[in-house]
């Protein structure tokens, strides 16, 4: 009969917390105890979806709250844990706004001009690149209760 052996189990507990590890995400978040600065210039939530992206001028209609965010994808950075052990590829923010219902938000890269179309507020200055690749992202779950 053969009966495993203590260090066949422990090999068999090791392999399947490694396993549920790996799927289930056991990775350090690297955006903690970041800097500030690191996370005002290239955080975007997970939870950000894709809306536009475009070399040229684009618009987004907000079908609830949310934040839209604005990234130079032509400016990727890697951005390491503070310990080092885990790193994840992101873009410059170039803006990020609050945005409600019905809002339509325009983006000009040409100009360097961003904000809500048919808005009492004027539209705000953009450091833009010429020639560069732009993407919008739109999160709504970092705006619940607002």
């Amino acid at each position: 009969m053969n009966r495993p052996t203590l260090s066949s189990i422990t090999f068999r507990i090791i392999s399947a917390m490694t396993f549920v590890c790996l799927v289930a995400g056991c990775a350090k978040d690297v955006w903690k105890d970041q800097p500030e600065r690191v996370i005002s210039d290239y955080y975007v939530p997970k939870s950000a979806k894709k809306v536009a992206e475009s070399t040229d001028v684009f618009t987004f209609t907000a079908p609830t709250g949310g934040i839209i965010y604005v990234q130079d994808v032509d400016q990727p950075t890697t951005i390491y844990s503070v310990d080092g052990s885990t790193k994840t590829e992101a873009y410059k923010v170039v803006l990020q706004a609050l945005l409600v219902q019905g809002n339509e938000y325009y983006f000009d890269p040409h100009t360097g001009k961003a904000g809500v179309r048919n808005s009492q507020r004027a539209p705000s200055s953009v450091q833009t690149i010429p020639g560069h690749k732009y993407r919008a992202m739109f999160d709504t779950k970092e705006t619940k209760g607002y």
